[in-house]
């Protein structure tokens, strides 16, 4: 009989640490709606989210340009992390294809074997960052000064302007609301330089 009691209080112990983490996501996962919540109405965007209250993505219009911020999650082989995207519509006659990536032992070794990414003379961005673009001079006048300083002030895993959309995509969830002004303005302006080409 004492097994028994004691098998019980055994799985009772384990059933009320499983409520008390779901629990706990529950609030941290409220908490954080609360500040994105608080983070999307300072800028003019509308937070969305699930039937649970969960974060699903805001979107609104910064500096003029329609910008929408999601959290997903995706797989990579057996992980899977989240990611966030702030994409930024625009409209261009030209077929504009930029991608920014910041430097890694790949792109290194890519301009070994001879593969070259566009440099813009600014030592400090060209060594934190590989460009490949279809047009070198469409990417000179996207990327000026201005929006290579903006780039450099965001953290970001990857950006890519084309079929008339910039995705900016961090490999986390970034819920840090500097860090995600930073991406939101960044996303706006390339969608506004990109739509003057």
């Amino acid at each position: 009989m004492s097994i028994d009691l004691t098998a019980a209080g055994i799985y009772g112990a384990i059933i009320l640490f499983i409520v008390a983490i779901i629990g706990i996501a529950i609030y941290v996962n409220k908490k954080r709606a609360d500040s994105m919540d608080a983070f999307a109405k300072s800028i003019g965007f509308q937070l969305e989210r699930s039937a649970v209250g969960m974060i699903k993505g805001m979107n609104g219009t910064y500096e003029g340009q329609p910008v929408r911020v999601n959290w997903s999650h995706e797989s990579a082989g057996e992980s899977r992390h989240e990611v966030t995207k702030v994409s930024a519509g625009f409209s261009s006659k030209s077929q504009i294809h930029i991608r920014i990536t910041p430097e890694s032992i790949l792109s290194a070794a890519g301009k070994v074997i001879g593969m070259q990414d566009i440099t813009f003379g600014d030592p400090e961005f060209d060594s934190k960052y590989a460009i490949t673009a279809n047009s070198e001079l469409t990417a000179r006048r996207v990327l000026d000064v201005e929006l290579r300083r903006a780039l450099m002030k965001a953290r970001f895993s990857s950006v890519d302007v084309k079929a008339n959309q910039v995705l900016i995509k961090v490999y986390k969830g970034e819920y840090n609301t500097d860090a995600l002004k930073a991406l939101i303005a960044c996303a706006a302006m390339l969608a506004r330089k990109a739509g003057e080409q």
